[in-house]
């Protein structure tokens, strides 16, 4: 995958009975740092950031390739304020065949609700992720807490999302609830539109 948003893999091999990933190295740190530490982060700023990575994601999704497990600990942000998206790791392709040994979840807390349910991931679950993670950079926590990862993942499809604090700009605020429809039909129907949208706002 070749985009200036998503972390370059440059070559693989085998040292003895260890495989290694020679990857391109990312100066920054991670977007969930950045909210532990920061808390909530400027809304430009959020935009800028969700529009980014809706970059790296129109890449993917257009060689048929779903991330599926879209958070802030796997976007790093540069000096520059420019981001990467990271680890592909659960990524697979939109038609390849699922067997029990292979059927990761992505992590709860950002869990879109057909994941949630065991049903195939597509580029909307991959949004719906992007809604969570661009809820909890606007109010600097998430959306749905639970005392086990089913619990969460229960609530991502069961419970109406909190509204955003209404210091969030509405239309930016009614853009990411939209990202967090709990019906992929309901959501953005890809992740360039969302990118425009985002910019735009």
């Amino acid at each position: 995958l070749q985009s200036p948003y998503i972390v370059n893999v440059y070559d693989w091999g085998q040292d003895d009975e260890t495989y290694y990933i020679v990857m391109e190295f990312v100066r920054g740190s991670d977007l969930k740092t950045a909210i532990q530490q920061r808390g909530a982060i400027n809304q430009r700023k959020a935009a800028e950031i969700g529009s980014q990575v809706c970059q790296a994601l129109t890449v993917a999704h257009n060689q048929d390739i779903i991330h599926r497990d879209i958070k802030p600990q796997n976007i790093m942000v540069q000096p520059d304020g420019n981001v990467k998206v990271m680890d592909f790791g659960i990524a697979r392709a939109k038609n390849s065949v699922m067997t029990q040994t292979s059927s990761v979840l992505g992590t709860a807390h950002y869990i879109s609700p057909e994941q949630a349910q065991g049903q195939q991931a597509t580029p909307q679950s991959d949004i719906y992720s992007l809604g969570v993670v661009a809820y909890e950079g606007l109010a600097g926590h998430r959306p749905f807490t639970g005392a086990t990862p089913v619990d969460i993942a229960a609530a991502h499809v069961n419970n109406p999302v909190p509204p955003l604090p209404n210091t969030v700009d509405f239309q930016l605020s009614q853009f990411v609830m939209s990202m967090l429809a709990k019906d992929p039909a309901d959501r953005p129907q890809d992740a360039l539109t969302v990118a425009r949208v985002l910019s735009r706002i």
